[in-house]
């Protein structure tokens, strides 16, 4: 098995280049997802204790003492609070941990990168586009729970419906035609 880079000069090219800011900023979406979700199942806890008729005080406890969750253990404590996580968000979630994961272990895999070809840096956009729009949408759903909790209204819907897109764009936009991959309400 061979060195995954042999020469710095070779293996930097504009689109290369570019493909590795997609990616990082990829990581940036999947990375807040985690953190939202967290602070999400944060307050679900602290709902439980207040709605279980706790003192304040064991209220408080609750809130400083929360361990954060690896993800897929704070998706699954957010299924109990059915008031507000439905089926269909349930399935949003786990997908976006699916697609996380990709995205953490498998987006930034070319192999030597003395030998990738413009062609498999384009192949491997377009394999990693359908995986930030679902983290995306995970992230989206995560940050309008978040939003609606802070300030006690709707999310804004018509941003809300453009938001993956708008990552999608943000992060591979200059790679990949994203209208060709998504029909994008933009």
């Amino acid at each position: 098995m061979e060195w995954t880079l042999t020469d710095p000069a070779i293996a930097s090219s504009p689109i290369l280049d570019r493909y590795f800011l997609g990616v990082g900023r990829a990581l940036c979406i999947a990375s807040h997802f985690e953190d939202k979700i967290n602070h999400i199942v944060r307050v679900i806890q602290i709902t439980d204790a207040i709605r279980a008729g706790s003192r304040h005080d064991d209220i408080r406890r609750v809130a400083m003492n929360y361990k954060r969750l690896w993800l897929d253990g704070a998706i699954k404590a957010t299924a109990h609070a059915d008031d507000f996580v439905s089926a269909s968000h349930f399935t949003t979630l786990n997908d976006a941990k699916e697609s996380r994961n990709y995205i953490a272990h498998e987006s930034a895999s070319l192999g030597n990168l003395h030998f990738v070809t413009p062609e498999k840096v384009l192949e491997r956009a377009h394999a990693l586009a359908p995986h930030i729009l679902t983290v995306a949408k995970g992230e989206c759903l995560v940050s309008q729970w978040s939003f609606e909790i802070c300030e006690r209204e709707p999310a804004p819907s018509s941003f809300c419906t453009r938001y993956p897109y708008m990552i999608l764009n943000w992060t591979l936009g200059e790679l990949i035609d994203v209208a060709d991959l998504v029909d994008s309400p933009q």
